[in-house]
């Protein structure tokens, strides 16, 4: 359940007539038709993700998850992940490279970064530093350097967590719904402490 004022990470599309919610209307993005509840989290006071999945289902929509900003440079890698995540029901952004990373986090507003450290115009330990001057959503460390000292440089440099590849589809999954799983609790302790 969300109390007042937290922000849900999903976003539902209605039939037009379903865009008033609570005698609030919530506009429909223009070339999805999906409404974005998380633009008006007072409107969902009370409500669990569950109830608003069932609502949108039960009216013609469809659930759209949350949003995942993947800043990996191998092609073929980034395209298996997205592919996952997709399935898993997340709404995917992929990045080749670190500078075209940092614009997207600035402009599609992710809740989770998944990154690559060995890129080809920034390092991911720079781009990290850069993402936590822009952006408060969990990162994870998605890198071939698995060493002991890598891992805790990651971490040290506010990463949320380190994955070292490869890893599989259970292990990518598990780590993305903790984080945003942690994430969602902060943002509601946040809230109620007003």
């Amino acid at each position: 359940m969300w109390g007042a004022g937290t922000r849900p990470n999903i976003t539902f599309s209605l039939p037009h007539e379903w865009a008033y919610v609570n005698s609030t209307y919530v506009p429909p993005d223009t070339e999805t038709g999906a409404v974005d509840i998380r633009a008006k989290s007072t409107i969902i006071d009370g409500l669990s993700n569950q109830r608003w999945a069932n609502l949108a289902l039960r009216h013609g929509g469809k659930v759209v998850g949350e949003r995942i900003l993947l800043i990996e440079d191998d092609d073929a890698l980034s395209r298996m992940m997205r592919l996952q995540l997709e399935h898993a029901g997340y709404q995917v952004t992929v990045c080749l490279d670190g500078t075209s990373g940092l614009e997207a986090a600035r402009e599609s507003e992710p809740d989770l970064i998944l990154l690559d450290i060995l890129l080809p115009d920034i390092d991911g330990w720079v781009v990290c530093e850069r993402l936590q001057e822009i952006t408060d959503v969990p990162i994870i460390f998605a890198s071939a350097l698995g060493s002991e000292r890598d891992v805790i440089r990651g971490l040290d440099l506010g990463a949320d967590d380190y994955m070292i590849k490869p890893f599989s589809y259970k292990e990518l999954l598990a780590r993305v719904k903790s984080a945003l799983h942690r994430a969602r609790r902060a943002a509601a302790r946040r809230d109620r402490r007003g």
